[in-house]
């Protein structure tokens, strides 16, 4: 890997696209827990907005509760998807 990170205007920048394909390459080659990690951090760069943070959390929150009081109840996957198809195609 080169020796300094790029900036995002050196990816973006006139032949971006060569400098993109790169960086694919090179992190293609990491081990999958390697590419892993960075794709945590990735994605939680992009998640910077405090608020809406706050409210996933509020959410998340919501529903382990209604979860502990038995007001909602666990539903497999398959089962969650089957009654989505159900509603959608009525």
């Amino acid at each position: 890997m080169p020796s300094h990170a790029a900036s995002s205007s050196e990816i973006t920048a006139g032949g971006g696209i060569a400098r993109r394909r790169k960086l694919q390459a090179e992190v293609l080659q990491l081990a999958p827990a390697d590419r892993s990690r960075l794709f945590e951090r990735l994605i939680a760069s992009l998640d910077s907005d405090a608020d809406v943070e706050r409210a996933w959390e509020e959410e998340a929150d919501r529903r382990e509760r209604e979860l502990d009081s038995g007001v909602a109840t666990v539903v497999p996957a398959q089962e969650a998807i089957a009654r989505l198809r159900q509603r959608i195609l009525r």
